[in-house]
Formats: C-alpha cells, structure tokens, sequence
C-alpha cells in the first residue's frame, strides 16, 4: 500500500471514530444511562386530628428508563435523622428497575396535637452491591380537635353567689364563629345558661362571665357543651366537665395581672404580678403551671413562691413552662394561697401565641448546568437583629427536578443577625431538557428554640442541546473510540510521512 492510499484509509477510519462517539440525534449510543433515584414522602392524612394514625408512603421511583436496577432494602420511620430511635419499620428485598417505581409505607399514631417532624430512613443496594442510606424529612401537623376550655372563679360571697368565668382558646389553624356555650347541672348553678361569641380568631381566645348560685368551698365540676362553626362550614361540638377549686367564701381575692409570656428554647417564660384584690392579707401565695394541651410544667422553675400579700397589694413572679410544640398554646395557672390550715386554689390560662419567625432568605443565588444536575449556589442571609441556628440548605422535590444524588443538602449551621453565610447544593433533571425550570429549595434553622422551614423558587433556563456529563468511571465505552481517534492520527501522520519520503 502507497502513502497516499494510507493517508485515505486513515482518513476514513478517523470519519468512522466520530460517528461513534457523536450518532445521529435520535439513534441509540449503545451506552447505559446514568440512573436517577428519586424519594417522594406524603403523610396520610396531612393533617390529622390528635389520635389518629398517620400512614408516611414513600416512593422510590429509578426515572431513567432502561437504567441499572436498585433493590429496595428497608424503610424505617425515626424521630432523628441519624439516632436509633425507629417508631416503625418494613423489610421489602423489592427490585427498582429503569423508569419504575416501588412504593413502602410505615405508620404512628400522634395522640397530641402539634407540630412533629419525622425522618424516613430508606436502605438500597446499588447494581454493584454497595449498600446505600437515604434520609428524607417529613413535617406533620396535628390539628386541636376543639378549642379548649378553662374555668375560674372570679368572685364569691357569704351566700355562695359568685361569678365564673370560662374562657375559650383557638389554637385551631383557622378561625372559628357561631361559638355557643351550654351550662349544664353541675355542683353549681349557673342562672344564665347560655352564651354566644361570635367569632374567635386563631391563635386568640375569648372569655364569658357568668352568675352562679351555691357555691361552696372545694372543688366546683360545671358541665359545658361547646357547639362552633370551622372556616369551611363545617359544625362541631363536644362537652367538657370543667372543675376549679374555690375559697371558703371569705374577701381573700388572688387574681394573676400583667401576664405576659416569652418563647426560651424549648420552654416558655411566664412572669406577671399576684394582686390580692381583698382587704385582708393573704399569706403562702404560690403561682405554678399546670398540665394543658401542648404545654406542662418545666421541672423546679415552674412554680414560684409569692409568700404574703397585703390588701390591694401586688408581688411579681416568674414560672416556666415546657412546650411541646411551635405553635398556639394555652398555659394553665394555678395560683393558691392558705386558707385556715388548708390550701386554696384557682385557675386562670394564658395564651402563647408565637411571634413571626427570623427572615432568614437566599440571595446571590446562580445555577450551573453539568449535564443532567443543577449546582446552585449563593448565600443565606439573616436579616434579623437576632442569631439563627442549624441553618440547613437542600434542594426540594420539584416539577422536573429531585435532590441530587451527592450534596443534595447543605449545612451552613449558626448566622449572626445581620450575617451571611454561602452555600452550594445539587438538584437533579427529572423530566424535560430544554426550556425553564423552577428548583425548591428548602431552607431550614432554628428560631428561639422554634424550627422553621421555608421554601424559596429559583427559576433556571435550560442550556439548548446540553448532554449529560460523563466521567471515565461512569462511562469506560467512550475511551475506546477517543483512543481509537488518538490512534488512527498517530497512522496518519506516519504515512503521510514516508510518502513525502
């Protein structure tokens, strides 16, 4: 063979190297799909009524058709991201194969209301045996049943003739109208024996006063049936044996003003003035918080000794207590005092309703295009005066878009107030590869002792044509072709050489 039919065989094989790694747009490459796993988790129901079950289906679907088969190993439910604390669990030993789906529910039953998070740990075993461990977060809230109900005695004479007052709490998520009390036949007798409030915004309460007749020292029970109307129209109704305990008739008048409540962690700070409202002295005053909805006694600090308080005379106070949700709550208090060798108590409540939480937003955020993931990145800012802890960054299920498979989530950790700090994460395409789409990102901190979870939309443009990107791991196929490119030049080059010679 002559130079020049070496050089033109080299040619052609160089033209054939090509087609190889470039085909045509719509042929087959030949070459396996990187897979794509994603984790969808949905609560059932969304938002429960306190004791009922809570089903957490989670469906691992492997997007890419035609992609490598995962093995679906075991899907637990825990209280933690990472401690052995698992409330529920399922073995499946259960194929993912390209382009399906397999779905595995565990279940808890939440007897309080509240807001609770929740993890689902999910174990697989990759095509090469690799055993891999995934963790999804999963809020649920746990609506109050009814607005709650308290009872307190407010005034009573010689003849047992007194006032009650009953106050009513909305820590339901909407308001409520129509609000209706019934008193029944109880240890007293309640002359007027109904009362109507005509709307209770959430978070708010109301109070009604009523006249009553024999009433005695001890602990009083009043029957009364709470009728209302939701937001969406719907009519409720319960009945509720409220108690209280009352004096022995006497002046000793001990009421609790100027309450006011702060958010400490996980406990709230309540402080406020016992005011004796008789005319005689009134001796071994003592404030304590007592169990509610949400909310109980936090240790030693939630009861305060006042001691002795004078006619028309006031001692301030401090209690604590311990919170079990971030949401509206009602704090019963239960303030006493001596009364002939023996204690006498009454309740008032007091409401929580929690402030806005810290404006903790991304800014500065771009988005870089690698093949089929997105790498976005920027900053978290707190623009609050305060400090924000546990700031977490991910990347959200979203239309054509999942967490990415490595780095899916960021964590930044604590943020003056006033601060910033960066943050890089990776979303996955799920779906279409040209024109828009819109990447949730989740941002997560703790506020006060409060978690907060926020969501932030960050549209990006999707390069025309763009290819996946292939490293020499995931793809060994292509070396082949690019050596035989390197190859055929080196030929090239040596024939046309000797035939110059």
């Amino acid at each position: 063979m002559n130079g020049r039919t070496l050089s033109a065989a080299a040619l052609a094989l160089v033209l054939v190297a090509s087609a190889a790694v470039a085909p045509a747009a719509g042929q087959d490459s030949g070459l396996e799909d990187d897979a794509i796993v994603t984790i969808d988790v949905e609560p059932r129901p969304e938002n429960p009524d306190p004791g009922e079950e809570v089903t957490f289906d989670a469906t691992i679907e492997n997007v890419v058709e035609n992609a490598r088969t995962y093995n679906l190993q075991r899907v637990e439910l825990r209280e933690s991201p990472d401690a052995e604390d698992e409330v529920d669990g399922t073995d499946l030993n259960s194929d993912v194969q390209g382009g399906e789906s397999v779905t595995a529910s565990v279940s808890e039953q939440f007897d309080e209301s509240g807001e609770y998070t929740r993890y689902v740990h999910i174990q697989m075993l990759s095509p090469t045996g690799d055993l891999i461990n995934l963790v999804r977060e999963v809020n649920v809230t746990v609506r109050q049943s009814h607005p709650s109900l308290s009872m307190t005695v407010d005034s009573v004479d010689g003849d047992g003739d007194g006032s009650l007052s009953v106050s009513v709490a909305n820590a339901l998520p909407d308001p409520v109208r129509g609000v209706t009390l019934t008193f029944g036949d109880g240890d007293v007798s309640v002359v007027d024996q109904r009362r109507i409030v005509s709307q209770i915004a959430s978070g708010e309460q109301a109070t009604v006063t009523v006249d009553a007749q024999d009433i005695s020292s001890g602990r009083q029970t009043v029957p009364v049936e709470l009728e209302y109307v939701t937001a969406d129209g719907e009519s409720r109704s319960t009945t509720e044996n409220l108690s209280v305990r009352a004096g022995n008739g006497g002046d000793a008048d001990v009421r609790l003003t100027d309450l006011q409540v702060a958010r400490d962690g996980e406990e709230l700070r309540i402080s406020g003035k016992a005011s004796n409202l008789g005319a005689s002295n009134v001796s071994g005053v003592l404030v304590g918080v007592g169990d509610g909805d949400g909310v109980g006694p936090a240790g030693s600090q939630s009861e305060a000794f006042v001691g002795t308080v004078g006619p028309s005379g006031e001692a301030e106070f401090t209690v604590r207590a311990a919170i079990e949700s971030n949401g509206s709550v009602t704090v019963p208090l239960e303030v006493s005092h001596a009364d002939g060798g023996r204690r006498v108590a009454t309740e008032q409540t007091v409401a929580y309703v929690p402030e806005e939480p810290a404006d903790v937003t991304l800014t500065g955020v771009s988005v870089e295009q690698q093949g089929r993931e997105l790498v976005v990145s920027g900053s978290v800012s707190n623009l609050d005066d305060e400090n924000v802890t546990g700031v977490v960054v991910s990347a959200a299920e979203g239309d054509a878009v999942a967490p990415g498979q490595n780095r899916a989530e960021y964590f930044v950790g604590s943020i003056s107030g006033s601060d910033f700090s960066s943050f890089e994460v990776r979303a996955a395409l799920t779906g279409q590869r040209n024109g828009s789409v819109t990447i949730p990102l989740r941002v997560r901190f703790t506020d006060d002792g409060r978690e907060v979870t926020e969501t932030v939309e960050r549209q990006y443009q999707l390069q025309q044509g763009a290819a996946p990107e292939t490293s020499q791991s995931s793809s060994p196929g292509l070396l082949v072709p690019v050596a035989g490119l390197a190859l055929v030049a080196v030929l090239a080059i040596v024939g046309w050489t000797r035939y110059r010679e």
